[in-house]
This record gives C-alpha cells, sequence and structure tokens, in this order.
C-alpha cells in the first residue's frame, strides 16, 4: 500500500520478468534489424551479417528469459539453476549462431560484430529502463 512498487510486480515478479525478457528481446531484434539496413547501403551479405548477429543476440535473450521466468512460484534452488541454464543456453546459441555465420556461411565479420554491440546496447538500455520501473 505505501510501496514504491507497483502492486502486480509484487503479487508476480515472474509475469513481470517474463515480460521484460520478451520486450527487451524483441527490442534487440528491432535494433538488430534496423543495424542491418545500414549495412544494406554497403551490400546484401553485410546486412545479413549484421542482422544474423543481432537476432541470435534477441534469441539468447529470449531463451535466458524463458528459462528463468518459465516457472510461477519457484523456490531459490529452482531460481538459481533456472538462472544458471538459461545463461548456459543464450551463451551457447550465441556463440553457435556466430560461428556458423562465419564460418558456414561466410559472412562477413565486422557487420556481424557491430549487430551483436549494438543489440547488447540496447540490453543495456533497456535493463536500465526496466529496473526504473518503465
Amino acid at each position: 500500500m505505501f510501496s514504491a512498487i507497483p502492486v502486480d510486480s509484487v503479487r508476480n515478479p515472474y509475469a513481470q520478468g517474463w515480460s521484460i525478457a520478451r520486450r527487451l528481446s524483441g527490442l534487440q531484434a528491432l535494433a538488430a534489424l534496423f543495424t542491418a539496413s545500414g549495412w544494406l547501403l554497403r551490400s546484401p551479405n553485410d546486412a545479413m551479417a549484421a542482422a544474423v548477429g543481432g537476432l541470435a543476440v534477441a534469441l539468447g535473450t529470449w531463451l535466458l528469459g524463458r528459462g528463468m521466468f518459465s516457472g510461477s512460484g519457484v523456490s531459490a534452488t529452482r531460481a538459481l539453476a533456472g538462472l544458471i541454464v538459461g545463461s548456459l543456453v543464450r551463451w551457447l546459441t550465441i556463440a553457435s549462431c556466430v560461428a556458423l555465420a562465419v564460418g558456414w556461411a561466410k559472412l562477413p565479420p565486422l557487420p556481424l560484430l557491430s549487430g551483436l554491440i549494438v543489440a547488447f546496447l540496447v540490453q543495456l538500455f533497456g535493463m536500465r529502463f526496466a529496473v526504473r520501473g518503465d
């Protein structure tokens, strides 16, 4: 009643966390496509690389959120396991997408790196605003 925290987040923090993860991964995907459109002026191959880099981070963020917030009232052990497993899945997803893009698809690494960086910057600033309460 006298808390600065919204009532819904007190009642269901998992729903709020999953909502933030979905919103953040969506913003990362939009930023990846925006970055790819900038690289499209140079070549379609560069645009594809930038899109793959950013979308790999967006997919990893979505998988991390899914792993962390899949339950609706879990123990601390389950929450920690979700964080650890979700983080491992996220980084394995990003690493495998980057390895496949550069190694198998022969996409240029600089646009791919720019897509990765832009998506991570969106995460950095998106989480800052999410913590403030939107």
